[in-house]
């Protein structure tokens, strides 16, 4: 007995985001690539570094699965879901969200579909759906037993998770078959700007640029590339500090200068953005989410539109970061600027491991060197990273490195005094004040020596 069909009516209910300008699609090889693995393994890891481009592609596949109509080889119903956003009925239309991972899920079948909770239910029962599931970087390691508990459950049903990497909590994706998104190389940004510039001169000036900067030599995120080419069209003269990062990553200095050029643009103040969206970046960020509703925090619903579409996007009462980078830029300049202050609110957090790494490589871009040191301590601890003895020297005195301090002083003393000695035995009377000035001049050497060394002690040995 065939499995019933999906009623026309849900596939018609269901829909589908624009792509964002001058949307850059998948080569077809690639594509085509990706319909296999998930047809054939119906389980994928969508996986890339972050601005890579996986929620546009993981729409690009959901797209094409709704026109299928349900004529896809899974003979199953797309949908997105993001797990740090509201849907858009029940209780989700005024901004909350439900606790459990099952919840939220079924609460974004009914959003999509227009079914009620109970039918989606039975659709996840009998295997009528091919889940996308976005923003898993968000969730806290507890959340990660739900996803697993959740997927064992609905096994007969299709998945596709979007995570920048594998973690290791994630245990049962190892049944996943792996789809990694390619960074972007020269052609690819090239082809980007001719779909964006349509002046053949504007588009030869800025290809001269970015191969002036040296940009086009190295492999790019397409969100690294947008906003690269916004910068340089809103300010030609805007300068970029392009000291490569972890793996070689330009992307903390790129999305600085551009969040420098959106304020100049709205005429924001930098100080009242970091204060204002900065602060409540964060605040989303340690709570595993990625919206806020109009009104949320000191700031006037005009003084948000200045900022979109730039950073935010908005949908009725709604606003959602355009990306997820431009949320961890804006909490790290917070982080970075308000230090110490903002060490309580980030030590007290659920904020995931993944986004921390983030979190931290974006912060300590900016930060003051003298809390270099408190900024790693604190964040290494909360991604449970134990810290080495070295690192661990540079919080406070170890009782190890106060004996050494101690015998290093009484040491540089006893030559103090042994020189002395030496002076009023050996040498002649009229030589005695130079023979004492000489000990004591040592003896301040060799104690200023233990100073040095103890600094030198103290300094963290690496970063991770």
């Amino acid at each position: 007995m065939s499995p019933s069909p999906i009623p026309t009516r849900l596939w018609s209910n269901i829909t589908v985001p624009a792509p964002p300008e001058a949307f850059l699609p998948p080569p077809v090889p690639f594509l085509e690539e990706c319909d296999r693995v998930i047809q054939s393994r119906r389980r994928v890891i969508l996986t890339g570094r972050s601005g890579s481009g996986k929620t546009t592609l993981a729409t690009e596949i959901f797209r094409k699965y709704v026109a299928m109509n349900g004529e896809s080889p899974l003979k199953q119903l797309p949908v997105f879901i993001s797990l740090t956003k509201p849907g858009r009925t029940g209780r989700l239309s005024k901004g909350t969200r439900p606790n459990g991972i099952p919840e939220r899920v079924l609460e974004s079948i009914a959003s999509t579909t227009g079914v009620t909770g109970p039918q989606a239910k039975k659709m996840i029962t009998r295997g009528k759906l091919f889940l996308i599931l976005d923003d898993l970087d968000y969730l806290h390691k507890d959340e990660h037993l739900e996803v697993e508990q959740f997927i064992s459950r609905a096994r007969r049903n299709s998945f596709m998770c979007i995570l920048t990497e594998r973690p290791r909590s994630y245990g049962f994706l190892e049944d996943f078959d792996l789809i990694r998104i390619p960074e972007w190389k020269e052609e690819d940004v090239k082809d980007y700007i001719s779909r964006r510039i349509k002046d053949a001169g504007g588009r030869t000036e800025l290809i001269q640029k970015l191969a002036d900067l040296e940009i086009l030599q190295r492999r790019l995120t397409p969100l690294e590339v947008k906003c690269l080419i916004d910068s340089l069209r809103e300010t030609p003269a805007v300068k970029f500090d392009l000291l490569a990062g972890p793996e070689g990553s330009i992307e903390p200095q790129v999305l600085s200068s551009y969040l420098l050029v959106v304020l100049r643009k709205a005429n924001i103040a930098y100080t009242k953005a970091i204060q204002g969206v900065g602060h409540l970046s964060l605040t989303l960020l340690t709570q595993g989410l990625s919206y806020f509703l109009r009104g949320s925090g000191p700031f006037e619903g005009a003084f948000l539109d200045r900022l979109t579409p730039a950073l935010l996007k908005r949908e009725g009462g709604l606003y959602t970061f355009a990306h997820g980078n431009y949320q961890l830029l804006l909490a790290a300049k917070y982080v970075s600027d308000y230090w110490p202050e903002a060490r309580s609110q980030i030590a007290t957090s659920r904020i995931s491991s993944t986004m921390a790494h983030a979190l931290y490589e974006y912060a300590r871009q900016s930060i003051p060197p003298s809390h270099e040191d408190d900024l790693y301590r604190t964040f290494a601890k909360l991604w449970g990273e134990p810290i080495s003895p070295d690192k661990e020297r540079a919080g406070r005195p170890r009782p190890a490195r106060l004996a050494k301090g101690l015998v290093l002083g009484v040491s540089s003393i006893c030559a103090g005094a042994f020189f002395t000695a030496f002076a009023n035995v050996i040498m002649k009377p009229t030589k005695f004040p130079t023979g004492l000035l000489a000990s004591f001049t040592l003896s301040i050497l060799l104690f200023e020596l233990w100073l040095v060394t103890a600094r030198i002690i103290r300094k963290p040995s690496g970063r991770p």
